[in-house]
């Protein structure tokens, strides 16, 4: 049986509680384990930006440094891209994650996905682009355009 390892990064809001952060990150493991086949295992391994930054970030850094570092770089263990795929729990975001998205964008190895409420529960859509709406809203100002 193959197997892969499905990098995911969860751009979450700073301000989410843990709690919150972990249903989410439990509702895209089993989705991802959902698509597996006899043939081929996907083994989800998520992690929420906001724990990249407090691993990661160094004091003084440049974000648009971190936020390249963080999308591009290789799994110590595997040897590839440590992330496939980046993740926004909605259709709006602060500044920070804006910046993220708009980055991963423009990245090819990276799908940008945005979890939405579908009929039946969350559902994954793919992100074709982001809009600021408020510059000023820190919590909600800028907009994503979803794939329906």
């Amino acid at each position: 049986m193959e197997r892969t390892v499905v990098g995911i990064l969860l751009a979450h809001p700073a301000s989410w509680p843990d709690t919150r952060t972990k249903k989410v990150v439990d509702w895209l493991k089993t989705s991802v384990k959902k698509q597996s086949t006899s043939e081929h295992k996907l083994i989800p391994n998520i992690h929420s930006a906001r724990a990249e930054w407090f691993r990661t970030y160094t004091q003084g850094c440049d974000l648009k440094d971190w936020i390249r570092n963080i999308l591009t770089c290789n799994s110590p263990v595997l040897g590839t891209r440590k992330y496939r795929m980046v993740v926004v729990p909605g259709v709006s975001c602060g500044p920070i994650t804006a910046q993220i998205i708009s980055a991963a964008l423009a990245m090819p190895h990276l799908k940008v996905k945005a979890m939405v409420s579908g009929r039946k529960g969350p559902v994954l859509r793919d992100v074709l682009g982001i809009i600021c709406r408020d510059d000023t809203d820190e919590t909600s100002g800028w907009g994503l355009t979803i794939k329906t």
